[in-house]
């Protein structure tokens, strides 16, 4: 799967990669870090809203996980934009009002946003590797991803 990423963006996948499993592995599988996640959260899709509650839809993705890759997921879609950090204080805040984490782990939002497009490079490249791509657009997939990643090493 690995050689249908471009080679311009396997140094930066290789270090999102490797610094990932460094932190799962210092945070372990406590219940502070790990548990069952729902891993397809985002801003964009798989919430429906009814007045002021939010209602999560569409756990085809759940898994037992980290707590910070179901967040990182769903603040992925606005890290580059300017109500990010307002976003992610918001979500802590409501994050938490059902699941207190270590402030420790917040740190490392941007690593697992991060990890969530080194995910999405793996799944277009591995498309590629099993479908084709004829039309280019697991290609390109494989490339917007990239260039998530290297958006958020360049503005922490």
């Amino acid at each position: 799967m690995r050689a249908q990423i471009p080679d311009e963006f396997k140094r930066p996948f290789e270090q999102v990669t490797g610094r990932v499993r460094e932190v799962m592995n210092s945070f372990g599988q406590g219940t502070d870090a790990f548990g069952l996640i729902h891993a397809d959260i985002s801003l964009g899709a798989n919430i429906l809203f009814e007045g002021r509650q939010a209602r999560v839809i569409d756990f085809d993705d759940c898994a037992f996980g980290y707590w910070m890759f179901d967040v990182g997921v769903s603040l992925c879609e606005v890290r580059k934009e300017a109500i990010f950090e307002d976003c992610r204080d918001a979500l802590r805040e409501g994050y938490e009002e059902v699941r207190a984490l270590p402030s420790a782990q917040w740190e490392y939002v941007d690593l697992f946003i991060t990890a969530w497009h080194a995910f999405e490079m793996f799944w277009a490249a591995s498309g590629i590797v099993k479908f084709g791509d004829p039309r280019g657009s697991l290609r390109d997939w494989v490339v917007r991803a990239a260039r998530d990643i290297l958006f958020i090493f360049e503005n922490r």
